[in-house]
């Protein structure tokens, strides 16, 4: 396997030669004494690196002026010395010849001109999965690009742009608002049909490989040849190749390639993921004011109580090939919402309960606050407003008492101390809930981010608040319930 990866200080000694190499060589004249020349060559060179240190500076936003101007709530906050200081060396070399790039050639100059490196695009151009789907594969996508001397990029053109949700922090993943086919017009929401076809024209990465659904001949075999028919192959000369690898599932095969080159820090069970995060993102404002506002009504603060997460419109959640409607028929619940009614209501009810009563016992004591999440707003209307209301329990006291799954979980609501933001909207699916305005996924990354400013996170089927553990660190992890058909080996292991 090319190993750039362990010697990257190499790889920047040669893209700098590249990139200063903008003109041809003059010959200097006859008679001009040689020192001089040297002299002149040595002026021009520390210029040149002065040049790029200012640019560098004006490009990035200063960890000092961040710390100041961002809430105390948001859980992203790198630092003094930033998230980038506690990762292995290869990221962090990985992360200064990134930035070095991005400020030598701002704008579209990274895509247009001839002297800056290729690219590797993580994108989303139709289905691509939850936020784990997307956001949980950094670990994957710093891999990819070292091993291709690429500079990374991250674009979603569903269901809108990442940047409406999370901003850079230290790495500019950004694509530069003036390429063609990445955003839409002025008054559209989404990018056109015919822009669409712009981005599904760069060549995938993977293309003539099955990445979506990978065997192990791809992770033995398949991976290396394409890595190597993009830096040495007939890709070699493609300005941008995309990707959209799903390796969650796949996570001991990076570990494997990570532990070939000498590495011992395996990423993405360790400190060092939360870093990457916080190194990739900060959220943009509208994510960050909703995040104070919801700390500011529930009086919690950041570390003071734990969180619940229940995924009950899961595919997973049922026995496998059966089909849960949702609120409209002729579509599943984790598309369009599970009915609130009769057995998918009381499937839901005996599910929060569950849920509770597990992280109840790790509780520090009852009178700690517990978050309570769901893709469920009905569920969480339930469970957090109305259960807690003496209003809404007398008016329904006899099916609350009469009904045992209304009754335990009442009991169970009672012992605890549940709250939950305002639970009018649903927590749209990015994946599966498309053709939304913005505002509409706002509830799902602040969501993500109260999971990861609590002390302790309760769990069961899917992925979206075991990446909230991830990005914390947290080492009071809760599994409640695991997936009806597989997929839960990962978290099973890494649950305390």
């Amino acid at each position: 396997m090319r190993r750039t990866y362990a010697d990257r200080s190499a790889m920047h000694r040669t893209v700098r030669t590249s990139l200063s190499r903008t003109r041809p060589n003059l010959k200097a004249p006859k008679k001009m004494p040689y020192f001089v020349f040297v002299m002149l060559f040595m002026l021009l060179f520390f210029f040149q690196q002065w040049a790029s240190r200012a640019a560098r500076r004006s490009h990035q936003i200063p960890l000092e002026n961040f710390v100041e101007e961002v809430a105390t709530h948001d859980g992203l906050i790198p630092s003094k010395e930033g998230p980038s200081q506690k990762l292995p060396q290869w990221i962090q070399s990985y992360l200064r010849w990134h930035q070095s790039v991005r400020a030598q050639f701002p704008g579209d100059l990274l895509f247009t001109d001839p002297a800056a490196p290729n690219l590797l695009l993580r994108t989303c151009l139709g289905l691509c999965g939850g936020l784990n789907d997307r956001l949980g594969q950094l670990p994957w996508d710093l891999y990819l690009a070292n091993q291709t001397n690429r500079i990374l990029l991250l674009y979603w053109h569903r269901p809108v742009p990442l940047e409406s949700f999370l901003i850079p922090n230290e790495l500019d993943w950004t694509v530069p608002k003036t390429r063609p086919g990445f955003f839409p017009s002025p008054g559209s929401r989404i990018v056109s049909r015919g822009d669409m076809v712009l981005a599904r024209d760069i060549p995938e990465l993977f293309a003539d490989f099955n990445s979506e659904q990978p065997t192990d001949q791809f992770w033995s075999t398949h991976m290396d040849v394409a890595i190597n028919r993009a830096t040495a192959g007939h890709y070699r000369n493609h300005k941008v190749l995309r990707h959209r690898l799903l390796g969650h599932l796949n996570e001991d095969q990076l570990e494997v390639r990570l532990r070939t080159l000498g590495e011992t820090d395996m990423i993405h069970w360790t400190e060092s993921f939360g870093n990457i995060f916080r190194m990739f993102f900060r959220p943009a404002a509208a994510i960050q004011g909703e995040l104070n506002r919801v700390f500011s009504d529930l009086q919690i603060t950041a570390g003071s109580y734990s969180a619940v997460h229940c995924r009950v419109r899961h595919p997973k959640a049922s026995p496998a090939h059966v089909f849960v409607k949702g609120k409209n028929d002729a579509y599943p619940a984790d598309k369009a919402g599970l009915p609130w009614i009769g057995e998918t209501q009381a499937f839901a009810i005996a599910t929060a309960t569950k849920a509770l009563k597990c992280a109840r016992q790790a509780a520090q004591n009852l009178s700690e606050p517990t978050y309570f999440l769901s893709d469920s707003n009905d569920l969480v209307r339930y469970i957090a407003h109305e259960l807690t209301s003496s209003k809404f329990v007398s008016a329904n006291a006899t099916i609350l008492h009469a009904d045992p799954v209304h009754s335990s979980a009442l009991q169970t609501v009672d012992s605890m101390r549940i709250v939950a933001r305002e639970s009018s909207l649903e927590n749209a699916h990015i994946d599966l809930q498309k053709g939304r305005e913005p505002a509409a996924y706002y509830a799902t990354f602040v969501d993500l981010l109260l999971a990861v400013n609590a002390r302790c996170v309760t769990y069961g089927i899917g992925y979206y608040a075991v990446l909230a553990t991830k990005i914390s660190g947290t080492k009071c992890k809760n599994l409640y319930q695991e997936e009806a058909w597989g997929g839960s080996e990962n978290k099973r292991n890494n649950t305390h």
